[in-house]
C-alpha cells in the first residue's frame, strides 16, 4: 500500500481540510458501495442497480486501473477511478465521487486536479468521462474545470479535458 498523499479542500468556515488519498483495496468495499448506492439513483435514474456487477467491476478495476479513496480523520469521503487502458493518449475517469456531507467543499475539484496530474504525469494529453446530464452538480464541476461536450449519448454525455501539455 502507498502511503497517503494530502489533498486539500475546504472545511464548512473555508479553512483548509486536509483529506488523505490512498490506494484502494477491496477492504472499502462497504464504503465505496454505500457512497455508489448513495448516487445511482441521480447517475441512472430509472435503471436497478446490482451489487453482484458493482463488486465484479470495482475486483477488476482494482487489477487493473487505478483506483483512489480520499479520507478525513479515517472517514472515507470520496473516490477516483481511473482508467489508463481505454485509449492511447486519454485517461477515462470511470468514476469521481465525493459523499454527500463533503459537497460544496472543493472535494470534486481535489480528485479532478489529482486526474489530471496523474494524467500529465503519464504523458497523456487527455481526459474523458461520462456524465448523466441531469445531474447538474456534476456537469457544473466538469464544465469549470474546463471539460467540454464530446459525444451526445441520449440522456448522458462523453464529456472531455485536452491537457497542456506545457504546464
Amino acid at each position: 500500500m502507498t502511503t497517503p498523499t494530502p489533498t486539500v479542500g475546504a472545511n464548512e468556515g473555508g479553512a483548509a481540510l486536509v483529506w488523505a488519498r490512498r490506494q484502494a483495496t477491496m477492504g472499502d468495499y462497504r464504503a465505496l458501495l454505500a457512497l455508489e448506492l448513495a448516487s445511482w439513483s441521480i447517475n441512472f435514474p430509472g435503471e436497478p442497480f446490482s451489487e453482484s456487477a458493482f463488486r465484479y467491476s470495482l475486483e477488476a478495476g482494482l487489477r487493473y486501473h487505478r483506483m483512489y479513496v480520499y479520507e478525513h480523520d479515517g472517514q472515507l469521503i470520496g473516490w477516483l477511478w481511473l482508467d489508463f487502458n481505454s485509449s492511447w493518449d486519454a485517461v477515462h475517469i470511470r468514476h469521481v465521487q465525493v459523499a454527500e456531507p463533503f459537497w460544496g467543499r472543493g472535494g470534486g475539484a481535489s480528485l479532478l486536479r489529482d486526474a489530471i496530474k496523474e494524467s500529465r504525469e503519464a504523458g497523456r494529453t487527455a481526459i474523458t468521462l461520462n456524465v448523466t446530464k441531469a445531474n447538474l452538480r456534476a456537469m457544473h464541476l466538469y464544465r469549470a474545470a474546463g471539460f467540454v461536450l464530446d459525444q451526445d449519448n441520449g440522456d448522458r454525455q462523453r464529456m472531455r479535458l485536452e491537457l497542456n501539455t506545457d504546464d
